[in-house]
C-alpha cells in the first residue's frame, strides 16, 4: 500500500473488508501513513485483519493519521484475536493516542504470547509515565522474544517509566535484537542508569540500538529496588555495556546531548567498547561538549581493539561546531582491518584530517563499501582520495559529498576521476557531489 493518498476512514473499512476476505494470509503490509483515518477506519481496518486467523506477521504504518485513544484500543482489541500472529510492527507516530491508548493497547499485547518480534514505533504520541508502564508490563509476559525495536522519542516519560521498561527488558532472556531510543522526554541520568541495568542483564543480546550511553553508578540500588535482581547482584560490575559478550552489533546515535555527557562517561563507553571483542558491526554518532574532547580522541583509539569490525561508521562532532582531532583515524584502521563498509561523517572536522583518512583508507583491502561526507575545498586533498580509491580491487560503492555545497573538482577532471573509477572498478553504485 502507498502512504499519502488522502485515505479516509471510508476507504479504510472498505480496505477492512477487502482484506477479511483472504482469509489464509500469513503475512500482511500496509503502509497507510499520512492520511486522515480516524477511531472508525482503524477499526474497520482491524477487524478485517483480526479475520485472517492464519496471519503469522502484520505490519501496519499508521504513522500521521488522526488516530486517538480509541483507536488505539481497537487495535489491540483485535490484535490479540490473531493466535498465530508472532510478528508485529505498528507504527503510530504522530498521533493521538496517549497514556490511554497505549494503556489499552499493552493490556491487549499481554495475550500476544507467541510474538517473537515487536516493533513499535511511538515517537509523538502524548505519551507520559502511565502509558508507558503498560507498555512494560505487557512485554513482560514476551518470554519467546527474540526482536524487540521501541521508539519512544519526544512524549513525557520520565525517570519512572524507564525503571519499569528496566525491570521489564532484564525478564527477556531470549532477546538477542534491543533497540530502544527514548531522546526527548523528561528523564534524568537516574533513569538512564536504571535502564542501562536492565539492558545489560540481556546477556544473549547479539544486536543494541541505542540513542543513550550505558551509565553506571556507585549507588546503583539507592533509590528503587529491581525486585527481579538479587543481593548478590547488586554490583555495578554486573551492569557493564561489556556484560553483553555476544553482541555483533551496536549503534550509538546521540544528536541531543540533554546531559552534556561527561569525560568519565565517554571514557568508560570506550574503555567498555574495547572490550566487545565480536563486534562486526558499529555505527557511532555522538555530539560531545568542547570540554571532552580529548576523551572523544581516545575513544577512537579504544575502537582500534575491535578487530573483527567488518562494517563502521563514525560521527562524532562537538556541539560548537568546531573539529575535534581525527589523527587517530589511521591507528582505528590499520589494526579494523577486515572493515568492508566504511561510512565516515567529517563534515564539521578541518580538511587536514583527509590525509589522515587516506593514510587510514591504505590499510583496507577488502574494502566493498566506502561512505564519506567532507568539508573542504582543497581539490588537491580530494583527487589524492579518489586516487586511493583506484587500488580497492573489491570495491562496489561510493559515496563522495561535500558539506558545504561547493566547487573542488574542476567539471573535467571530476568527471574524469569519476569515468576511471567506473571503468577500472566495475562500480554498482557511485556518487560523487562537490
Amino acid at each position: 500500500m502507498h502512504k499519502s493518498n488522502q485515505i479516509d476512514c471510508q476507504l479504510a473499512l472498505e480496505l477492512g473488508q477487502g482484506i477479511s476476505k483472504c482469509e489464509r494470509l500469513i503475512s500482511i503490509n500496509i503502509n497507510l501513513s499520512g492520511n486522515s483515518i480516524e477511531q472508525k477506519g482503524v477499526l474497520g481496518l482491524i477487524f478485517g485483519i483480526s479475520k485472517c486467523k492464519a496471519l503469522e506477521c502484520l505490519v501496519l504504518d499508521l504513522y500521521g493519521n488522526q488516530i486517538e485513544w480509541q483507536g488505539a484500543a481497537s487495535l489491540g482489541e483485535y490484535i490479540k484475536k490473531l493466535d498465530n500472529l508472532n510478528c508485529l510492527t505498528l507504527d503510530l507516530r504522530g498521533n493521538f493516542i496517549g497514556d490511554k491508548g497505549l494503556e489499552k493497547l499493552g493490556n491487549c499485547l499481554i495475550e500476544c504470547l507467541k510474538i517473537t518480534s515487536l516493533i513499535l514505533y511511538l515517537q509523538i504520541s502524548k505519551i507520559n509515565n502511565e502509558g508507558a508502564h503498560s507498555l512494560a508490563f505487557g512485554i513482560s509476559n514476551y518470554q519467546n522474544i527474540k526482536i524487540l525495536n521501541i521508539q519512544l522519542q519526544n512524549n513525557q516519560i520520565s525517570d519512572q517509566a524507564l525503571i519499569s521498561l528496566a525491570e521489564s527488558i532484564s525478564n527477556l532472556s531470549s532477546l538477542v535484537d534491543l533497540s530502544i531510543n527514548i531522546q526527548g522526554n523528561q528523564y534524568s541520568q537516574e533513569g538512564v542508569k536504571w535502564l542501562s541495568a536492565g539492558i545489560t542483564r540481556c546477556q544473549n543480546l547479539e544486536s543494541l540500538s541505542l540513542d543513550f550511553i550505558i551509565l553506571v553508578t556507585q549507588d546503583m540500588f539507592s533509590l528503587q529496588s529491581i525486585d527481579k535482581l538479587d543481593e548478590s547482584e547488586k554490583q555495578d560490575e554486573q551492569f557493564l555495556l561489556s556484560n553483553l559478550k555476544r553482541l555483533n552489533r551496536l549503534d550509538i546515535v546521540i544528536i541531543d546531548d540533554q546531559f552534556q555527557i561527561s569525560s568519565e562517561s565517554v571514557q568508560l563507553l570506550g574503555q567498555e567498547l574495547s572490550k566487545l571483542v565480536n563486534l562486526t558491526q558499529l555505527i557511532l554518532e555522538i555530539q560531545f561538549s568542547a570540554f571532552i574532547e580529548q576523551a572523544a580522541q581516545e575513544l577512537l583509539i579504544n575502537l582500534s581493539t575491535l578487530t573483527n569490525l567488518t562494517s563502521l561508521s563514525i560521527k562524532i562532532y562537538k556541539s560548537e561546531l568546531s573539529d575535534i582531532d581525527f589523527r587517530n583515524i589511521p591507528i582505528l584502521l590499520s589494526s579494523c582491518n577486515k572493515i568492508k563498509y566504511l561510512k565516515l561523517d567529517l563534515s564539521f572536522q578541518d580538511s587536514q584530517f583527509l590525509n589522515c583518512v587516506e593514510d587510514g583508507l591504505s590499510h583496507l583491502n577488502n574494502l566493498i563499501s566506502f561512505d564519506l561526507l567532507l568539508n573542504t575545498t582543497q581539490k588537491e586533498v580530494v583527487a589524492s582520495l579518489i586516487q586511493c580509491l583506484l587500488h580497492k580491487k573489491d570495491l562496489k560503492y561510493v559515496v563522495l559529498a561535500n558539506s558545504q555545497r561547493t566547487i573542488m573538482i574542476d567539471r573535467f577532471q571530476k568527471l574524469k576521476q569519476i569515468q576511471k573509477l567506473l571503468k577500472q572498478k566495475k562500480l554498482v553504485y557511485s556518487k560523487i557531489s562537490f
